[in-house]
C-alpha cells in the first residue's frame, strides 16, 4: 500500500479526510452493476430481486 499511497489516495479513499478516520467513520465505496450482472450474482434481498 506504501508503494502507491498516491493511487490509494486520490482513488480508493478520494473525499475521506483525517476528521473522518479520527471519527472512525468507515469509507464508502460505491460499485455499480448491470441489472443482468445482479440477477445472475444471486442476490435475494427483497428489492425486486429473485427470491429463493
Amino acid at each position: 500500500m506504501l508503494n502507491y499511497e498516491s493511487d490509494y489516495a486520490t482513488n480508493l479513499f478520494a473525499g475521506y479526510t483525517d476528521a473522518d478516520y479520527a471519527a472512525k467513520n468507515p469509507p464508502i465505496h460505491l460499485i455499480p452493476n448491470t441489472y443482468q450482472v445482479l440477477l445472475n450474482s444471486g442476490i435475494t434481498n427483497g428489492y425486486g430481486f429473485r427470491q429463493q
